[in-house]
């Protein structure tokens, strides 16, 4: 995927996407992971009929990190949920309280732990909408959701920020990357850009679209806010790949 992408329409609806962004209430919930881990969420909903977007945060992060995200995100045509992981900290004011009840209840949280609360809100966002979701990633977690859509059947597509070999070789990216069914976009800064290649390398060319600036940009969604340089460019970027794969061309 090319840099610089320049067309009229698409960029004037990305300027809608940021101009525009907040205009659903957000409701907080909660769901049950398997290990019985209450996960706190912000549930946007436009309609009962749209399929979700799961927002997963960094690993020093909550469901705050996608606060002035989430909103622009339900224009792109769906439904979003931003979890808080069991692994995490305060972001943009919204403490993490999946992080502070799994201190508080003593659980053993190892680092692969948080992927049981993604499966929950996969759950939870399917069983809402009987609809596939998608899931979007950031740092940390945007190298736990390739993994899981590469895994994961109720998953449509994936959007990761800033992917890189997070886990000490935990997670098993060699057989399931390859194995990779759904198409994906992954976006990195411009000084990340050559080491998230190389980690998304084994995911089949025709299924990825890769996207870097020609400025720094930035890590994980810090990338999509106003204060980075050339955020256009990754919304740009982002609503071209949504509008295909929605078969809008």
């Amino acid at each position: 995927m090319s840099n610089k992408l320049r067309h009229p329409a698409l960029f004037f609806s990305v300027i809608l996407i940021l101009i525009l962004g907040n205009a659903n209430a957000q409701d907080k919930i909660s769901i049950l992971a398997t290990d019985k881990l209450m996960i706190t969420a912000d549930a946007y909903v436009v309609n009962d009929t749209l399929p979700y977007m799961i927002l997963c945060h960094d690993i020093k992060s909550s469901r705050g990190e996608y606060k002035d995200l989430a909103h622009r995100f339900t224009k792109l045509g769906y439904n979003c949920l931003a979890i808080d992981m069991r692994i995490g900290a305060a972001k943009n004011g919204v403490d993490n309280e999946t992080a502070a009840l799994a201190q508080a209840k003593h659980f053993k949280v190892k680092l692969l732990d948080p992927e049981m609360d993604i499966d929950a809100a996969i759950n939870y966002c399917f069983t809402k909408s009987h609809k596939k979701v998608v899931l979007v990633g950031s740092g940390y977690s945007a190298s736990l959701v390739l993994f899981i859509g590469s895994t994961n059947t109720k998953v449509a597509t994936v959007l990761a920020f800033s992917p890189g070999e997070l886990f000490a070789g935990l997670l098993d990216t060699k057989t399931a990357f390859p194995k990779c069914a759904i198409p994906v976009f992954v976006a990195s800064s411009r000084a990340e850009a050559e080491a998230t290649k190389k980690y998304v390398a084994a995911i089949p060319a025709a299924k990825m679209a890769l996207f870097s600036p020609s400025t720094d940009g930035a890590h994980g969604t810090d990338a999509l806010l106003n204060t980075t340089p050339d955020h256009h460019d990754y919304w740009l970027s982002i609503l071209m790949y949504i509008r295909q794969l929605q078969g809008g061309g």
